[in-house]
């Protein structure tokens, strides 16, 4: 099989909050900043590693579970990649850096 990964998304945004206040009105508000997140490589079920690491479960390939979000393994490189651990579906792995 050729190695091959999936983006998780293009561009990921995430809110942060920088600040408390009120304004004219005494009305209190929250300051949030957006800023973008790098790009993270996924991998599926069957792909081959391309480096020997921890990989951390991402997201069933079709469908949602969420016992599974905790879940780390070490795949060795040239290693495919598992399906998920309680459900034996197609899953995608993303490296802990």
């Amino acid at each position: 099989m050729v190695h091959h990964c999936t983006p998780a998304f293009p561009i990921q945004k995430s809110l942060q909050l920088v600040g408390m206040g009120k304004d004219t009105n005494n009305q209190q508000h929250m300051t949030m900043e957006v800023s973008e997140l790098a790009e993270e490589e996924r991998y599926q079920t069957g792909d081959k590693a391309g480096e020997t690491g921890q990989y951390r479960f991402d997201s069933l390939v079709e469908g949602f579970s969420q016992e599974q979000e905790n879940k780390v393994i070490r795949v060795a490189q040239d290693e495919e990649f598992p399906a998920a651990p309680e459900s034996g579906k197609p899953a995608y792995w993303v490296k802990i850096k």
